[in-house]
């Protein structure tokens, strides 16, 4: 009985760690394409001028709050998961 408690919660936290890691490397992926996809559209010639200081405000933002926000957020996702990936592998 306690056996299969303990390799059940042992399959929980590999999931969670799982879970963890996709949840934060799709985060930081996510935050990455957004800015790249900003300065792409910045780099068109034929935008007008509206457009591009709408564009270069919406980059300053995701810049901003990619660094304050989402990308430390995101390692800390990653660093949990792996954190608990680890120590199932040294608690066997």
């Amino acid at each position: 009985m306690l056996k299969s408690k303990v390799s059940g919660a042992r399959a929980l936290i590999l999931w969670v760690g799982i879970v963890f890691l996709i949840i934060g490397a799709g985060l930081w992926l996510f935050t990455s394409s957004i800015i790249q996809g900003h300065e792409q559209v910045l780099s068109h010639p034929n935008l007008s001028e509206q457009d591009k200081w709408r564009y270069e405000g919406s980059l300053r933002w995701w810049r901003g709050t990619s660094m304050t926000l989402y990308y430390p957020l995101a390692a800390v996702l990653i660093v949990i998961g792996f954190v608990a990936i680890i120590l199932l592998i040294l608690l066997r």
